[in-house]
């Protein structure tokens, strides 16, 4: 979340590893224990709003794709990442030889100094489907928004479908809406700083609205012509539906004020004997140019509420908790094998583009630990496969942009 905070409340979240440095001074403001907050439940409902042109997207003109046959094709993946990329552990890089990470990948040189292209959401694969992979590959999705140069604003939006291999290769597809007439879709102007893949659709956290849902498998090819309503896109997916807050949308000012809930990133838990989505609120404030404690909120609800999608139906959380740590920019909720499968909650929390971040791990009514995370870290997302917990940086500059993943940390 590229955004600057002054005083105010926003919401908008080499070949091996390495060590890290000597043990980092604790985070400022000091990260707190995260407790249960039962009063802001009703705060936190979302009410299914169909999309009324979803049932035409048949009969668009363009070739409908799904994922498997989108990376199938390798001519589809236009782009190439680089892993464990060196940058990334320069002086000015995401890592800079303080962050053990597992694995890492930088994107292209067009993407790593894009001013126009922000990354912020990161999902995968082993969200989607039980066997984790597609077509039999694991595959890494992260969201972007599309602003101009060296704002803020969101003006667009698109993921990115990233297939590890030698080499790794990956391609973007832009999110849009349908509209009425001729022209059938234009560009979505979202933060999408939080992304759940799950099963056949995709969950976008819009900070004002709630959670924009598409259908993955109407991924549609709109060749190699440059088409004005997606500007440098060949592939576009259109929103089918929103979980909407139903406030007509909320500005950041308000946001986390007055009892309005704000869903500025999502994840998914599949660790519980009944999966949910976790929702969460980034919170930040500056006195006297100093971080100062920042209440944001966490909430948890059914995913079988969640993938209902009837027309009017409105859900509730399930739990809400106050977050441990200022600056949320993703949060996620894994059971910890080693600690007698404990539910356990990660943050990432960001402190700029000149600053490593923290990667911090709670549960509830217990200390925070804390270690070391990348610069401008975002979304978190969990590879149960590996036992490690991704996200996706933002600032531009080849090394600073990457997607990393370290070990899940034990719970305390």
């Amino acid at each position: 979340m590229a955004v600057a905070t002054l005083a105010l409340l926003f919401c908008a979240g080499p070949a091996g590893a390495h060590a890290q440095s000597a043990a980092p001074a604790a985070p400022v403001p000091a990260p707190r224990p995260m407790v249960p907050d039962p009063t802001s439940l009703p705060d936190f409902h979302l009410t299914w709003d169909p999309d009324p042109r979803a049932s035409n997207i048949p009969a668009l003109p363009y070739p409908r794709l799904t994922p498997g046959q989108l990376i199938s094709n390798s001519n589809n993946l236009d782009h190439t990442a680089t892993q464990k990329c060196s940058a990334a552990n320069s002086p000015l890089g995401a890592l800079r030889n303080a962050v053990a990470a597992a694995d890492w990948y930088c994107f292209d040189s067009v993407d790593s100094a894009s001013s126009t292209w922000t990354p912020q959401g990161m999902s995968g694969s082993e969200d989607a489907f039980p066997a984790g992979t597609v077509n039999g590959r694991r595959v890494l999705l992260n969201s972007w928004y599309g602003h101009a140069p060296n704002q803020s604003t969101p003006t667009r939006s698109r993921v990115s479908f990233l297939v590890p291999g030698t080499p790794t290769r990956y391609v973007h597809v832009e999110l849009v809406q349908l509209t009425p007439g001729q022209t059938q879709f234009r560009s979505l102007p979202t933060h999408a700083g939080g992304i759940v893949w799950h099963e056949n659709f995709l969950y976008v956290a819009d900070p004002r609205r709630g959670l924009l849902v598409f259908d993955t498998r109407n991924i549609l090819d709109l060749g190699r012509t440059n088409d004005p309503r997606a500007p440098g896109s060949r592939f576009v997916l259109p929103e089918v539906g929103l979980w909407s807050t139903g406030t007509g949308g909320v500005s950041p000012q308000a946001c986390n004020r007055g009892n309005r809930a704000c869903y500025d990133y999502v994840s998914l838990d599949r660790s519980a004997s009944s999966w949910q989505f976790i929702t969460g609120e980034y919170c930040s404030r500056r006195q006297g140019g100093m971080l100062v404690w920042c209440d944001s909120r966490l909430a948890r609800w059914r995913t079988s509420d969640i993938t209902s999608r009837t027309a009017g139906n409105t859900i509730h959380a399930q739990e809400v908790f106050k977050q441990p740590v200022t600056n949320v920019q993703g949060g996620v909720s894994y059971d910890d094998p080693a600690a007698g499968a404990r539910r356990c909650y990660y943050f990432d929390s960001s402190r700029g583009e000149d600053n490593l971040g923290w990667l911090v791990t709670d549960r509830p009514s217990r200390q925070p630990t804390y270690q070391q995370g990348g610069v401008g870290l975002q979304d978190l997302y969990v590879m149960r496969s590996k036992q490690q917990l991704w996200t996706v940086t933002e600032w531009p500059g080849l090394g600073k942009r990457i997607i990393y993943g370290v070990k899940q940390p034990s719970c305390p």
